[in-house]
């Protein structure tokens, strides 16, 4: 027997100024999951296209609207900045980090969305069961039809009966100070400080008081290529990241 608890997709269809809800596929795939019986969300989505141009995220507002109830929201790809060109932020050898144009786009896209809204939607009534697994659902060639179980590897067994022998245990630990301490420049090379991580027992959400960084830019220039340093969920997702980088765990 197998089973999924969610499914994630990959997707980098929506590009430029004058994709749409049809020309991005988007319509295609809310009818292809409509009545999936488990979750559907992007594992990533972004685009790279036009070449040279920063990524808008203009379909972020599709996403979380009416006419995507069938899938439960995406994952960004990516966070920093790689070869292929998807990334928010540049990353630096000695630590630093650049502020992309791309990310102030997704940052103003998600301070668009009406979160009270997106909360108080109603969930789907009934219930939606899942098919039999049968190679008669497979009808593109490119995925298998073999259902078959592979043998259980040597030694699984008993680790499935028995786990392993003195288990390490985790504890709760004091993450101590939560400034962030790496330079952090927006994206027209200003300073960005007073950075930190901040503890909450809430969720953050776009324009919640729980998201501001406390951040300040030195820039004098206006909003525009600016982080703000107002409430933004995310800056706090910036100041988490490179968080995550002080402790050594990216």
């Amino acid at each position: 027997m197998s089973r999924s608890d969610f499914f994630g997709l990959n997707s980098y269809s929506w590009c430029g100024s004058s994709a749409t809800y049809e020309t991005s596929g988007y319509d295609k795939l809310v009818a292809m999951f409509n009545n999936s019986a488990i979750p559907v969300f992007f594992s990533e989505y972004g685009c790279n296209l036009p070449a040279g141009q920063a990524c808008l995220f203009n379909g972020v507002q599709k996403l979380y609207g009416p006419n995507m109830i069938a899938l439960s929201g995406g994952l960004v790809y990516e966070y920093s900045q790689e070869p292929d060109n998807y990334g928010l932020v540049v990353i630096s050898s000695n630590g630093t980090i650049n502020i992309l144009q791309d990310f102030i786009n997704l940052q103003g896209q998600y301070e668009k969305l009406n979160i009270k809204l997106l909360g108080n939607t109603a969930a789907a009534s009934g219930s939606t069961n899942p098919p039999a697994c049968s190679s008669n659902l497979i009808a593109n060639s490119s995925f298998s039809s073999n259902f078959s179980i592979p043998a259980t590897p040597s030694g699984g067994s008993d680790l499935i009966n028995n786990g392993i022998s003195n288990p390490p245990s985790g504890k709760i630990i004091s993450p101590g100070n939560l400034d962030v301490t790496y330079s952090v420049y927006n994206v027209t090379g200003q300073p960005i400080t007073g950075l930190s991580v901040k503890s909450v027992n809430s969720a953050n959400t776009p324009g919640s008081s729980t998201t501001s960084s406390q951040g300040s830019s030195t820039t004098k220039k206006g909003d525009a290529g600016r982080v703000k340093a107002t409430s933004s969920a995310n800056v706090a997702i910036l100041a988490i990241f490179v968080a995550l980088l002080a402790f050594g765990m990216l």
